[in-house]
């Protein structure tokens, strides 16, 4: 296939194709779900793997050189879809829907932003380490506190960049969830105890 405004391909230096980008299927992504791999070669690596790194190593370089084309080219393409959708039709039915893939993603985020709150309301011991170890990850890097106006993705990102350098305190939150996940929520609303007599009721005159 040629390149297109939704389609790119991936060449080495000889011109082999190694790959391609489809910016049709193009979906958000909060950076605080992303899981970085290794991708250097390893001794214990079977064959495969091996040949499978080094071809997503070129395609990384390949990628790298050409982020500046791959983020005019994805920019340009959200824009065509999204402003003006009846003018290319056919372009825009190949693509996914971008903006509805957006809220979803906000929906997610804020929803999970939520439970990982609950989870610390419960563990007010790791919320305590959490709060410290924000407070020095702050002072570290010179930033200020996220103020109130800052938007649910905002402190999802910092949240998980102070659990990035603190892998101890990570653990035990992921713990925590897990723990939170699998127990049963109780109400603190009163049992009311049924009757244990059979027949017909009784009735005041």
């Amino acid at each position: 296939m040629n390149n297109r405004e939704d389609f790119s391909r991936i060449i080495d230096n000889n011109g082999k194709i190694l790959g391609a980008l489809n910016f049709n299927n193009m979906i958000p992504v909060t950076k605080s779900v992303i899981t970085p791999i290794n991708l250097q070669p390893s001794n214990s690596d079977i064959p495969s793997l091996c040949g499978r790194k080094k071809i997503l190593n070129i395609q990384l370089d390949w990628c790298n050189k050409n982020k500046d084309l791959i983020s005019r080219k994805a920019n340009k393409l959200y824009h065509l879809v999204t402003e003006t959708p009846e003018k290319f039709r056919n372009l825009s039915r190949r693509c996914c829907d971008f903006q509805k893939l957006e809220k979803v993603l906000e929906k997610w985020i804020e929803k999970e932003f939520k439970r990982c709150n609950d989870v610390l309301d419960r563990n007010p011991v790791l919320k305590s380490k959490l709060d410290a170890a924000a407070t020095e990850y702050n002072r570290k890097h010179n930033l200020t506190p996220l103020g109130n106006t800052a938007t649910a993705e905002e402190r999802c990102e910092r949240r998980a960049k102070v659990l990035n350098e603190n892998p101890e305190l990570k653990s035990e939150l992921e713990k925590a969830e897990k723990e939170f996940d699998n127990k049963p929520v109780h109400d603190n609303k009163p049992v009311q105890k049924q009757s244990q007599t059979s027949g017909k009721p009784k009735h005041r005159r």
